[in-house]
C-alpha cells in the first residue's frame, strides 16, 4: 500500500479566477437565455426579441471586460 504525504499532492488551480462581476454577468446571461427560450415557447415574440437584444449586449459586455 502506498501512502502519500501532503507535500506529494499538488492541487491544480483554474487558469483564471472569477470576480463577483463575472459571476453576475454570467448569471444574467444564463437567466436571460432561459427567459428567451421560455418566451419563444409561450409565443411572446416581441418580448423574446427584446431579451435577445439584451443577451447580445450582455455577451458583448462580458467579452469587452475580458479583453
Amino acid at each position: 500500500m502506498i501512502y502519500l504525504e501532503k507535500s506529494d499532492i499538488t492541487r491544480k488551480k483554474f487558469p483564471f479566477s472569477l470576480t463577483i462581476d463575472d459571476i453576475f454577468i454570467l448569471f444574467g446571461i444564463l437567466m436571460n437565455g432561459i427567459s428567451i427560450v421560455i418566451g419563444f415557447i409561450l409565443g411572446f415574440t416581441i418580448a423574446s426579441l427584446f431579451l435577445l437584444l439584451c443577451e447580445i449586449i450582455l455577451v458583448g459586455m462580458y467579452i469587452l471586460k475580458m479583453v
